[in-house]
């Protein structure tokens, strides 16, 4: 029996993979696909290697990996547009901030400072900023676990990622 006569089979495979991916997907959660798929796919690939005489249960779990492979794959593919979209979002305010300095000849205390930057709203990714004795600062949180962030050095002009 083919792997999408198994599909048809069991169905409830792939809804509780598209489940598990829609919760992985979620903006700081896609490090839980870590915990689930890499015991899920030990486990789908020694039931497979035991099984593989038996068609019918050996294409059922092949049909368990590639959900798991497709899951990480959609979780890994959303992960990185979150971030690219929260990199092009700190990075205009990096530009904006830059042309206030040559402008005015400092930073600006606060975003709200910056006309086109000017937002009753909270801003997209726990996006950050502060003037501080020590010059700006500027952080963003990372999209794929929680607790990590990304901040810019002014000085030398690089994004730096903070660990837990």
């Amino acid at each position: 029996m083919s792997i999408l006569l198994q599909a048809r089979r069991h169905p409830y495979f792939i809804v509780i993979w598209a489940v598990i991916t829609f919760m992985c997907s979620a903006e700081h959660a896609g490090f839980m696909l870590y915990l689930i798929a890499i015991p899920s796919l030990l486990y789908a690939l020694i039931r497979t290697a035991v099984n593989w005489r038996k068609a019918d249960v050996r294409n059922k779990y092949l049909l368990l990996i590639a959900l798991i492979l497709l899951s990480a794959a959609v979780v890994a593919a959303v992960h990185v547009q979150r971030h690219h979209h929260a990199r092009s979002y700190a990075d205009n305010i990096i530009s904006e901030l830059e042309k206030h300095r040559q402008a005015h000849g400092d930073f600006p205390a606060s975003l709200d400072d910056i006309p086109t930057l000017a937002s009753a709203e909270s801003r997209p990714h726990m996006l950050f900023y502060n003037k501080g004795n020590d010059g700006p600062f500027l952080t963003y949180a990372a999209t794929f676990v929680p607790f990590e962030a990304w901040h810019y050095d002014f000085s030398e002009k690089a994004w730096v990622y903070d660990y837990d």
